[in-house]
């Protein structure tokens, strides 16, 4: 598993059910927003501006037959759990796995999830896989190398404690 480690320590004593790690080989914080929009579908509380565009795409690529996009969002909003950090809602956090050299970087992005992805999941690695270019194209702030290098799911139930500490 990950270090469980975000970035303010927000999360307190919270339970998944299911996670989805992606580790890349760059810093995640540069294109978490439009992670969210793009693969998830799920912009939550951000503007169309601060994720460039790529929300209206994410939840394209989610759209059954004649089905509204608002709908869409609905019907996501079942699988993934939720929590507020600094930013508003959201759905992921970034995380720091061991690179090649055994040193933690924040290069990783965990998905949690409370209820079994399975149906959405084709889809979800389907928009992962065209994520890079993706967001190359759509943000200037996005690495232009960007590889996705592991894509780990768990299916437990994992209770972690992040505790602030005042120096």
């Amino acid at each position: 598993m990950v270090s469980g480690n975000n970035q303010l320590g927000n999360r307190i004593n919270m339970k998944n059910k299911y996670e989805l790690i992606i580790t890349f080989n760059e810093y995640t914080g540069n294109f978490h927003r439009e992670f969210n929009a793009f693969v998830l579908a799920c912009g939550g509380e951000y503007s169309r501006e601060e994720t460039n565009g790529l929300e209206a795409l994410g939840t394209t690529a989610f759209l059954k037959i004649n089905q509204d996009p608002d709908d869409v969002i609905d019907d996501l909003m079942e699988f993934y759990h939720h929590f507020y950090d600094e930013y508003g809602s959201n759905v992921s956090e970034l995380t720091q796995v061991k690179n090649a050299k055994g040193k933690y970087e924040c290069n990783g992005i965990t998905v949690f999830f409370d209820k079994d992805p399975a149906e959405i999941m084709p889809i979800i690695l389907k928009q992962l896989a065209a994520f890079p270019a993706a967001v190359a194209k759509a943000s200037s702030f996005a690495p232009k190398k960007l590889k996705v290098l592991k894509v780990e799911f768990a299916k437990e139930t994992i209770t972690r404690e992040v505790k602030e500490i005042n120096l």
